[in-house]
């Protein structure tokens, strides 16, 4: 499944998305793929860089996505 997750904040619902449990362990969903992220708030798109580094964040106001 492609996935946009707008209004990411630090990435909780991309959890949920980018893992999934085998074994009693998180492991990547090689499932879902991220096409972006989007948070207007700088320390929130930061923090979601630092716990999903791989995928793309775009720290901007929503009605600026074109």
């Amino acid at each position: 499944m492609k996935i946009i997750d707008l209004f990411s904040g630090a990435g909780g619902l991309t959890f949920g998305f980018y893992y999934r449990i085998r074994n009693n362990r998180f492991v990547r969903n090689r499932k879902n793929s991220f096409v972006f992220a989007n948070e207007f708030d700088l320390h929130a798109a930061k923090a979601f860089s630092l716990n999903f580094p791989d995928l793309k964040m775009l720290n901007q106001d929503i009605k600026t996505l074109g």
